[in-house]
């Protein structure tokens, strides 16, 4: 009985879709508003971990692009096809891009758009085909320090090694992550509360999101979560909020939540 052939995931990089080495981010995205890109990186990063539709790169690009870029399209299109082989499938989408991508518009981009909106899916697209080859080339290193692993464990280190430089962002599972979340917020409030050094700042807190006390901000963040896990489509959230005598107050609450797109984000630990 013959096994069950195994593909290898290929991450698209520039040089090898396109035959040159890319330029410098700034080259493909100044002209592009902040807001546009934010837009776009929100999208890439709601695609789901595994399983995703937009793994299959000819879905991707049939969505991505505007009938303004069919021909652009139908090239990238061809020459991707030319690196797929019986071993490999060609993935173009992956969270460490997504990320930095996001990144890049925060710390980089103004709101002056000089671009067309051809332009702009063209050279986000070419953008993140240059992510994707910055990215891969970090991971080689730690590819090619496997190759010494015993022939028992070969296939096992490359596997390792491939993924090692982003493992904790690609493979993760949103209910995992969440409730493991939860449980840490409880027991950071409970620590909050008990000390007496830190009860004006769990205080301040809840002021900030007008709720009578920790428990409810989770009782009124769980929906969201919910919401997350639940949602039928990717790269995209629809939030209800019921139009009864909390509704502003609601609405209020979920603003809080946003980061605005005009606003610069810290070096928290999930940007870098």
């Amino acid at each position: 009985m013959a096994g069950a052939s195994i593909k290898m995931g290929l991450i698209a990089e520039y040089n090898a879709v396109l035959g040159e080495n890319p330029k410098e981010l700034n080259y493909y995205l100044n002209g592009i508003s902040r807001k546009s890109m934010l837009q776009v990186g929100a999208y890439f990063l709601g695609f789901k971990g595994s399983k995703s539709e937009y793994h299959d790169y000819r879905i991707l690009v049939k969505r991505f692009f505007s009938p303004g870029n069919k021909d652009f399209a139908e090239r990238l299109l061809d020459r991707i096809k030319q690196l797929e082989s019986s071993e490999n499938t060609i993935i173009i989408i992956n969270p460490q891009s997504s990320l930095k991508l996001f990144q890049f518009a925060f710390e980089n981009l103004t709101e002056n758009e000089t671009q067309t909106n051809d332009e702009i899916e063209r050279n986000i697209f070419l953008a993140y085909l240059a992510l994707n080859q910055l990215n891969t080339a970090i991971e080689k290193v730690a590819y090619t320090s496997a190759t010494s692993a015993p022939p028992h464990l070969k296939v096992a280190a490359l596997f390792f090694a491939q993924s090692y430089p982003y493992s904790d962002i690609i493979n993760y599972n949103e209910v995992e992550l969440f409730t493991s979340q939860f449980i840490k917020a409880v027991s950071l409030f409970e620590y909050l509360e008990s000390n007496q050094r830190t009860q004006t700042l769990l205080e301040r807190f809840i002021s900030y999101y007008q709720c009578q006390s920790w428990e409810s901000y989770l009782k009124r963040l769980l929906p969201i979560l919910i919401a997350i896990i639940d949602k039928e489509r990717e790269a995209h959230l629809d939030l209800t909020v019921r139009n009864d005598e909390r509704f502003n107050e609601n609405c209020d609450f979920i603003d809080k939540l946003i980061v605005e797109d005009t606003e610069g984000i810290e070096d928290y630990d999930f940007k870098n």
